[in-house]
This record gives C-alpha cells, structure tokens and sequence, in this order.
C-alpha cells in the first residue's frame, strides 16, 4: 500500500502522533503568547495592567486570561484552517521584517557588536528573503481574502502604535541599549 488510506494501520498511528504535535503546539503557544503580552506590557507597548503577576506563583494571570480571550475569540470568528493560513501570513511578514532589519543594521550600524552573524551575508539574507516575498506574494494571491484581514489589522496596529507615540519611546530605548553596549 503507497498511500496512508483510511483502512491502514499506519494512519492510526499517525493520527496519534500527529494529536500529540498539535497538543504540544498548543502548550507551548500558550506559554509563549502570555509572556509575550506581559513583556509588552511591561514595556509600556500594552496596558500595563497586563503585566500584573499573581503573588504566590508569579504568573502573568491577566496577561495569560487576555491572550486566552484572544484566542477563543479566534476560534468562534474563524475555523482553524484559517487560522493556521493567517498565523503563517504573520510568520512570513515577520520573517521578512528581520531579512530587512539585518540588511539595514549590518549598513547603519557597522562597528555594533554581534553575538551572532548571518552566515555569507549578504547572500544568505538576500536569498532568504526572496524566497519569503515568493512565499507571501503566493499567499497573497491564493488567500487574498485572508491577506487583506492580516495587513487591514498589521495597519491598524502599526497606526496605533504611531499615533501613541509609542515609537518614539521604542527608538530611545534602542537608542539607548546601543549607546551603553
């Protein structure tokens, strides 16, 4: 048998195996997006009421309760292969965001020190690169609905952020990291 049909063994198993994947996604996102949203906060980037911590485990509670929030908001608005194509979407965006952070530090800031450096830069970078704006503009064009809710939302956010002048305390804070390294 070449396939993983309904009537083989192996799709049990695989199932099985594939059940624990997404369970084990599932805990780790869980703990990632709470200290995410309790950094945030912490930084001033969220309310600061979301970098509350409980007394006796010093759990980021509310920040853990509003990311949960979130998320079953998600579940009810949209189905999980949706969810799984807008979360890809974002991961593509942010790794293109760091291809062009690296370019842009490597040329405006030359004599930083880096505790890591990206291998046969710039060729490894550029190539990366072009490989996500291939994979976005794919997207894009096969998922456009989904695509104009990311980026209506990345807008709105970024919009946010500006208009709060909250970029102009993330610039001293960089600014001021790498003044005292």
């Amino acid at each position: 048998d070449i396939g993983l049909g309904r009537q083989t063994p192996r799709s049990g198993f695989f199932s099985i195996v594939g059940l624990f994947g997404l369970i084990a996604s599932f805990h780790g996102m869980i703990f990632s997006y709470s200290r995410q949203i309790f950094a945030l906060a912490r930084s001033g980037y969220l309310p600061h009421v979301l970098s509350r911590v409980s007394r006796t485990r010093q759990v980021p509670y509310l920040a853990l309760l509003a990311g949960a929030i979130f998320g079953i908001l998600a579940l009810v608005l949209l189905d999980t292969s949706k969810l799984v194509v807008l979360s890809t979407i974002g991961a593509v965006v942010v790794y293109i965001i760091s291809m062009l952070a690296t370019v842009r530090l490597r040329q405006t800031h030359t004599t930083m020190p880096r505790s890591f450096k990206a291998p046969f830069y710039p060729v490894f970078p550029a190539i990366a690169l072009l490989l996500a704006i291939v994979a976005l503009v794919a997207m894009v064009y096969f998922y456009s609905w989904l695509s104009l809710l990311f980026f209506s939302g990345f807008v709105i956010v970024s919009g946010l952020f500006y208009i709060t002048g909250q970029y102009k305390k993330s610039m001293q804070d960089w600014e001021t990291e790498t003044d005292a390294s």
